[in-house]
């Protein structure tokens, strides 16, 4: 069976750093407000 390397993109500093942003704006705010949905509704239960 042939091993199949897999090589990363290179991507500049500038394309990561908008990608931070991108993701700051994004995934990181629906993925706190479903962290504190849990909270709240453990906080309910116990």
């Amino acid at each position: 069976m042939n091993e199949v390397k897999v090589t990363p993109p290179s991507i500049s500093d500038e394309t990561m750093k908008e990608m931070k942003k991108f993701f700051m704006k994004t995934s990181i705010p629906r993925i706190i407000a479903e962290e504190l949905e849990k909270q709240k509704k453990n906080k309910e239960v116990g």
